[in-house]
Protein backbone atom coordinates (compact mmCIF):
# COMPACT_ATOMS: atom_id res chain seq x y z
CA UNK A 1 0.00 0.00 0.00
CA UNK A 2 1.16 3.64 -0.82
CA UNK A 3 2.22 5.63 2.24
CA UNK A 4 0.15 8.47 3.23
CA UNK A 5 0.22 11.50 5.40
CA UNK A 6 -2.86 11.56 6.24
CA UNK A 7 -4.42 11.65 9.76
CA UNK A 8 -6.56 8.44 10.71
CA UNK A 9 -10.55 8.87 10.23
CA UNK A 10 -11.96 8.73 13.85
CA UNK A 11 -15.74 8.68 14.04
CA UNK A 12 -18.26 7.43 11.13
CA UNK A 13 -18.90 12.02 11.22
CA UNK A 14 -15.27 12.60 9.97
CA UNK A 15 -16.10 9.78 7.22
CA UNK A 16 -18.94 10.93 5.75
CA UNK A 17 -17.43 14.42 5.16
CA UNK A 18 -15.01 12.67 3.28
CA UNK A 19 -17.45 10.78 1.21
CA UNK A 20 -19.49 13.91 0.09
CA UNK A 21 -16.04 15.58 -0.83
CA UNK A 22 -15.37 12.51 -2.88
CA UNK A 23 -18.99 12.26 -4.54
CA UNK A 24 -18.44 15.85 -5.29
CA UNK A 25 -14.60 14.92 -6.67
CA UNK A 26 -15.92 11.37 -8.13
CA UNK A 27 -19.31 13.00 -9.37
CA UNK A 28 -21.33 10.94 -7.75
CA UNK A 29 -23.33 13.37 -6.07
CA UNK A 30 -26.23 11.43 -7.59
CA UNK A 31 -26.26 8.63 -5.60
CA UNK A 32 -27.30 8.02 -2.05
CA UNK A 33 -24.78 6.71 0.11
CA UNK A 34 -25.49 5.23 3.72
CA UNK A 35 -21.85 4.97 5.32
CA UNK A 36 -20.32 3.00 8.34
CA UNK A 37 -17.48 1.76 10.20
CA UNK A 38 -17.99 -1.62 10.71
CA UNK A 39 -16.45 -4.80 12.51
CA UNK A 40 -15.16 -7.86 10.03
CA UNK A 41 -18.11 -9.76 11.83
CA UNK A 42 -20.58 -7.48 10.02
CA UNK A 43 -18.75 -7.85 6.52
CA UNK A 44 -20.15 -10.56 3.97
CA UNK A 45 -17.03 -11.35 2.50
CA UNK A 46 -13.78 -12.24 4.36
CA UNK A 47 -10.59 -10.07 4.46
CA UNK A 48 -12.28 -7.01 2.91
CA UNK A 49 -11.61 -3.95 4.13
CA UNK A 50 -15.08 -2.60 2.35
CA UNK A 51 -17.91 -3.74 1.29
CA UNK A 52 -20.10 -1.27 -1.28
CA UNK A 53 -24.24 -3.03 -1.57
CA UNK A 54 -25.74 -0.97 -3.99
CA UNK A 55 -28.81 -0.86 -6.48
CA UNK A 56 -28.43 0.62 -9.93
CA UNK A 57 -31.99 1.80 -10.83
CA UNK A 58 -32.38 3.58 -7.58
CA UNK A 59 -28.63 5.10 -6.75
CA UNK A 60 -29.04 3.49 -3.34
CA UNK A 61 -25.68 2.62 -1.89
CA UNK A 62 -24.40 1.20 1.93
CA UNK A 63 -20.68 1.48 2.39
CA UNK A 64 -18.92 -0.27 5.12
CA UNK A 65 -15.40 0.34 6.15
CA UNK A 66 -13.26 -1.74 8.64
CA UNK A 67 -12.86 -0.64 11.47
CA UNK A 68 -9.25 -0.31 12.13
CA UNK A 69 -8.87 -2.73 15.37
CA UNK A 70 -10.02 -5.46 13.33
CA UNK A 71 -7.13 -4.59 10.66
CA UNK A 72 -4.71 -7.60 10.65
CA UNK A 73 -1.16 -7.00 11.95
CA UNK A 74 0.77 -5.68 8.63
CA UNK A 75 3.61 -4.29 7.47
CA UNK A 76 0.93 -2.17 5.18
CA UNK A 77 -0.61 1.22 6.59
CA UNK A 78 -4.79 0.55 6.59
CA UNK A 79 -5.83 3.84 4.53
CA UNK A 80 -9.61 4.28 5.38
CA UNK A 81 -9.51 6.87 2.36
CA UNK A 82 -8.55 4.58 0.08
CA UNK A 83 -11.02 2.32 0.64
CA UNK A 84 -13.51 4.48 0.85
CA UNK A 85 -12.49 5.91 -2.82
CA UNK A 86 -12.48 2.27 -3.58
CA UNK A 87 -15.41 1.68 -2.61
CA UNK A 88 -17.06 4.75 -3.91
CA UNK A 89 -15.85 3.94 -7.37
CA UNK A 90 -18.21 0.77 -7.64
CA UNK A 91 -20.35 3.05 -7.86
CA UNK A 92 -19.04 4.30 -11.50
CA UNK A 93 -17.93 0.56 -12.63
CA UNK A 94 -21.35 -1.46 -11.46
CA UNK A 95 -23.14 -0.69 -14.82
CA UNK A 96 -20.13 -2.51 -16.03
CA UNK A 97 -19.47 -5.27 -13.70
CA UNK A 98 -20.95 -8.54 -14.83
CA UNK A 99 -17.87 -10.38 -13.30
CA UNK A 100 -18.50 -13.47 -11.05
CA UNK A 101 -17.44 -13.17 -7.65
CA UNK A 102 -13.94 -14.97 -7.18
CA UNK A 103 -13.05 -15.44 -11.02
CA UNK A 104 -10.16 -13.94 -12.74
CA UNK A 105 -12.55 -11.23 -14.43
CA UNK A 106 -13.68 -9.79 -11.29
CA UNK A 107 -9.51 -10.11 -9.60
CA UNK A 108 -8.99 -7.71 -12.39
CA UNK A 109 -11.12 -5.51 -11.83
CA UNK A 110 -10.62 -5.24 -7.91
CA UNK A 111 -7.29 -4.43 -8.58
CA UNK A 112 -7.84 -2.17 -11.10
CA UNK A 113 -10.05 0.01 -8.82
CA UNK A 114 -7.65 -0.12 -6.22
CA UNK A 115 -4.58 1.39 -8.59
CA UNK A 116 -7.40 4.13 -9.63
CA UNK A 117 -8.27 4.49 -5.97
CA UNK A 118 -4.76 4.76 -4.50
CA UNK A 119 -3.82 6.95 -7.57
CA UNK A 120 -6.68 9.66 -6.72
CA UNK A 121 -5.61 9.82 -2.97
CA UNK A 122 -2.12 10.42 -3.73
CA UNK A 123 -3.02 13.18 -6.47
CA UNK A 124 -5.52 14.78 -3.87
CA UNK A 125 -3.07 14.34 -1.13
CA UNK A 126 -0.34 16.16 -3.06
CA UNK A 127 -2.49 18.95 -4.36
CA UNK A 128 -3.46 19.54 -0.50
CA UNK A 129 -6.87 20.93 -1.69
CA UNK A 130 -10.43 19.63 -0.51
CA UNK A 131 -12.42 18.88 -3.24
CA UNK A 132 -14.94 22.24 -2.57
CA UNK A 133 -11.91 24.23 -2.18
CA UNK A 134 -10.46 22.96 -5.52
CA UNK A 135 -14.13 23.87 -7.30
CA UNK A 136 -14.17 26.89 -6.14
CA UNK A 137 -10.69 27.96 -7.47
CA UNK A 138 -11.56 26.14 -11.39
CA UNK A 139 -9.13 23.38 -10.75
CA UNK A 140 -12.39 20.78 -11.25
CA UNK A 141 -14.44 21.56 -14.39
Amino acid sequence: MCESDTSYIYSEEQLIVLCREWQQRLRLECWEVALRIARQRDFDLKNAQGECCYTKETALATIKILDPTDYPQSPFKYDMEIVLVHELLHLHFCMFDKTEYGSLDETMMERSIDHIAKALVKLKRQSGLKAENAVMRGRYP
